[in-house]
């Protein structure tokens, strides 16, 4: 699953690596105390010669920062994240905002000349279906496994590269209603959720009609009521047409369809 979390920004990551290497092995023959006096200026250089060897292999260096702050958030819920070269977790964002500054500042010029060039890797539209639908599935394996906090960033992720994905947007949907506190928690599911029943125009996922209903069943008003009715038969009969043989069969959670 971890390799999950990660896979959106494989190319870059791998390139970053190879560079922060070497500018370790830089440092290291700059400062024979490498081991005792590394500060956040000997970071930051090392950091910035990552950069420019990530750009000389035609990697999106803009993946960087976004890795980053990747880091920072998975390392919220797992200390051990900032072990090793990347430090505490301030830390982890500095780095962040030192790689953003370098990008748009004495970076740019490179940066843009490589994308310019047409030979960037990472930056085509297929790539990018790759990743975001990589993210989707590693998002709904992790809410079957009851992972939702991982679940939510892998699928936040995925409609955010890829917004007429169906399913990304029904699970997406799914997980900010069971893990919501807020009133806007609701309003952004729901949202989600209406999204998966226009995109999915095969009516392939049925249940967005049943999870729709049941956030709508919330309201007590009687408009909300009515509204929450005809999505629960809609959501019988799509069940009926898309999963069944026999028109007369009915879903295996009726027992949430309290109108019958």
């Amino acid at each position: 699953m971890t390799g999950g979390i990660l896979g959106g920004r494989d190319a870059a990551a791998q390139g970053f690596a190879i560079g922060a290497g070497a500018g370790y092995i830089v440092g290291l023959a700059l400062n024979r105390k490498i081991g005792l006096d590394w500060d956040s200026a000997q970071e930051d250089a090392a950091d910035d010669f990552a950069l420019i060897a990530v750009m000389s292999q035609y990697y999106d260096a803009r993946e960087v920062p976004k890795l980053f702050a990747l880091m920072e958030g998975v390392s919220r819920f797992d200390d051990r994240i900032q072990l090793g070269f990347l430090g505490h977790r301030n830390r982890i964002l500095q780095r962040r905002d030192f790689s953003k500054r370098a990008l748009q500042g004495a970076l740019q010029a490179q940066y843009n000349e490589i994308l310019n060039s047409g030979k960037m890797r990472g930056t085509t539209p297929e790539f990018n279906q790759v990743m975001a639908d990589l993210k989707r599935d590693n998002g709904i394996e992790a809410y079957q496994f009851d992972m939702f906090d991982m679940s939510k960033r892998n699928l936040q992720q995925a409609v955010s590269m890829r917004s007429d994905d169906a399913r990304a947007n029904f699970y997406y949907g799914c997980v900010l209603k069971l893990v919501g506190r807020t009133s806007e928690d609701k309003t952004n599911a729901k949202r989600y959720l209406e999204n998966a029943i226009r995109l999915d125009v095969r009516h392939t996922i049925p249940e967005a009609l049943l999870q729709r209903a049941l956030l709508t069943m919330e309201s007590p008003d009687a408009a909300s009521q009515s509204v929450a009715l005809r999505a629960l038969k809609d959501y019988v009969e799509t069940f009926q047409q898309r999963k069944c043989a026999d028109s007369r069969c009915l879903p295996p959670n009726l027992e949430n369809c309290l109108f019958f």
